[in-house]
């Protein structure tokens, strides 16, 4: 019984660990998705209106927190 109580912490600890990471992984890929988003922008390589397609497109698919 201790056991399977122990190995029940484990695997929240387990899981706990891996929501945090992917959760560390969407807010960094949102930050580069950003910053390339800014740049070409800045290089008068994406038009407004792509800019704001490439954030809804990349913030669709990696931003689930």
């Amino acid at each position: 019984m201790v056991t399977n109580v122990l190995l029940l912490l484990k695997l929240l600890a387990w899981h706990t660990q891996i929501l945090a990471s992917f959760e560390l992984l969407c807010k960094v890929v949102d930050i580069r998705v950003e910053i390339v988003a800014l740049n070409l922008l800045a290089n008068h390589e994406l038009s407004l209106g792509g800019e704001c397609l490439l954030f809804i497109t990349f913030f669709g698919i990696f931003s689930f927190h």
